[in-house]
């Protein structure tokens, strides 16, 4: 990830004024290149740095940065800014087989396997696991009774907790999440 950013970081600055062009050009011959797809194409292997994928898995992680990025933008801008509801599915759909466990660990200090639930409420509902064991970590759909820690939130926090954009103790802070559970291992999460 370092060398992703230091190698984004040239380009960026290589651009100069034309960043703005640039990236509206290459928006825009994506974007036909995606309209000349038919139904065989979406499952066929698709280049990501960080893996091979197929097309539509790439297509959620794009929508899902752009999501993500344009968030970033906004909330210097309007501190109250939010991501746009009708992303937040498809914002999640990629964290269990993506990002959970290859750029999100959120901790190294559980050694038993522990279940982290995310208990999303609000206008996009739903229940995923993080379970964490030792360094590794991994996204499932919540098992009946099984978590030591629940965390009650909304999938924007869930995704800016994700994204590492807001910390645990931001989101318990602002009354963004609400806990339930073993409040060592709570303490334990993301540290």
């Amino acid at each position: 990830m370092a060398a992703n950013a230091k190698l984004t970081i040239t380009y960026r600055e290589s651009l100069g004024d034309e960043l703005v062009t640039t990236f509206d050009s290459q928006c825009h011959r994506f974007d036909q290149l995606l309209a000349s797809f038919g139904p065989q194409d979406w499952d066929k292997p698709c280049y990501h740095p960080a893996a091979m994928i197929s097309v539509a898995r790439y297509v959620d992680l794009r929508l899902m940065e752009m999501s993500v990025h344009e968030g970033d933008i906004r909330s210097v801008i309007e501190p109250q800014a939010h991501l746009p509801l009708e992303v937040l599915p498809a914002n999640i759909d990629p964290l269990p087989g993506f990002i959970v466990g290859r750029f999100y660990q959120p901790v190294s200090a559980i050694t038993e396997p522990t279940r982290f639930r995310f208990a999303l409420a609000g206008p996009v509902k739903g229940g995923y696991d993080i379970v964490v064991e030792g360094s590794k970590a991994r996204m499932e759909p919540a098992e009946p009774n099984q978590a030591a820690v629940t965390f009650e939130c909304d999938a924007e926090t869930m995704v800016l907790l994700v994204y590492g954009r807001i910390s645990l103790e931001e989101a318990l802070s602002s009354g963004r999440v609400s806990v339930e559970g073993d409040q060592e291992l709570v303490a334990k999460y993301g540290s």
